[in-house]
């Protein structure tokens, strides 16, 4: 549950928000997709619980699948998908744009949101930070590995390994290249 305020530029989130974490994950859903949303409960509990009643309707909620459901089947992975809509929209929570608002997200994404999370602790994303004060991340999800850094001036990013947002700032673009099945747990099942 994140928690946001306005600021000089542009906002702040709280870096400590509640968070719960649930398993098993969306992707093991596959042969059986219409359970998926009701997996969710534990979750949707949760963020009700932590957001007062009368906030409900104006909070949104967004679900942002990663590599476990990119490697899931078109088919299925469409009816998980369908599920977890039909859970959101049927929640309190601001959930309106049905194909946004639950989704999964190309391995870029997911290595462009880590390295924006670790540079936004880091205090990195506030406008005056210069370009060596930016890190690498090298994230180990449960599917997939990313890398991902800041492109340098005279680099160029391959088509299909860029990454670029604005925060207020000239756009910054990233190199990001996401790993499929070199996560951690795709690691623990190769291994055992």
């Amino acid at each position: 549950v994140f928690r946001w305020r306005p600021a000089p530029h542009g906002v702040d989130v709280d870096p400590r928000h509640p968070n719960l974490k649930v398993k098993p994950g969306l992707s093991t859903f596959e042969s059986h997709p219409s359970d998926a949303g009701a997996s969710l409960k534990p979750m949707l509990d949760f963020v009700l619980n932590e957001i007062p009643e009368d906030q409900w309707s104006s909070s949104p909620i967004l679900l942002k699948a990663t590599a476990g459901l990119r490697m899931v089947a078109e088919g299925p992975r469409e009816q998980i998908l369908e599920s977890v809509r039909d859970a959101l929209a049927a929640s309190p929570l601001e959930f309106d744009d049905r194909k946004k608002g639950a989704k999964v997200i190309a391995g870029t994404d997911e290595g462009g949101y880590g390295w924006m999370s670790v540079n936004y602790l880091l205090g990195n994303l506030h406008g005056d930070a210069q370009p060596s004060d930016f890190v690498g991340v090298v994230e180990m999800g449960g599917a997939s590995a990313q890398v991902t850094q800041i492109k340098g001036a005279a680099d160029k990013v391959p088509k299909g390994y860029g990454f670029c947002f604005s925060n207020g700032t000239p756009t910054t673009e990233l190199y990001t290249h996401s790993y499929l099945g070199y996560g951690l747990e795709q690691a623990r099942t190769r291994v055992s």
